[in-house]
């Protein structure tokens, strides 16, 4: 996230008084407007933090949140989520943005801590290291290693 991006985004809140409820109602147009037509821009255009506070996985869910991380991760937009399921293994245990499942105080901390443009940078550092892994051609190299290794 950009500096000026940043600026223009709390801004905005602090401008217009935003709300929780007022927040809630954007997010439910936004919503229906991205399901009722094509929108050529990506969807993470419009999101300042992703936050994922799961507590319970089914794995299809939890295969499909990694994906909207990497997506996140991809459009430089900073993660806040939960210690579980297979989220600390895409984005790193030690990683900055994770919070202890339904430690709602530790999630809040944290939320306010990206008030911080050096905390954002800090987490967007953080997966630019980690979306190295997830890469097309890390992953052909890993599963060719995985092949290789069972043909010896």
């Amino acid at each position: 996230v950009s500096q000026s991006r940043y600026n223009q985004l709390t801004d905005a809140v602090r401008k217009n008084n935003i709300t929780l409820e007022s927040l809630k109602e954007y997010i439910v147009k936004l919503r229906e407007k991205v399901e009722a037509e094509l929108v050529d821009e990506p969807e993470f255009n419009y999101v300042f933090i992703f936050t994922v506070p799961n507590r319970k996985q089914i794995y299809l869910k939890a295969r499909l949140k990694n994906l909207v991380l990497l997506e996140a991760i991809s459009s430089e937009v900073p993660i806040l989520a939960s210690n579980n399921s297979a989220i600390p293994e895409v984005l790193g245990n030690d990683f900055p943005g994770l919070f202890e499942t339904s430690d709602w105080e530790e999630l809040s901390s944290k939320m306010k801590q990206t008030d911080s443009p050096e905390f954002c940078q800090r987490l967007l550092e953080a997966q630019e290291i980690r979306k190295k892994y997830f890469e097309p051609s890390a992953m052909a190299r890993n599963i060719q290693a995985v092949y290789e290794g069972a043909l010896r």
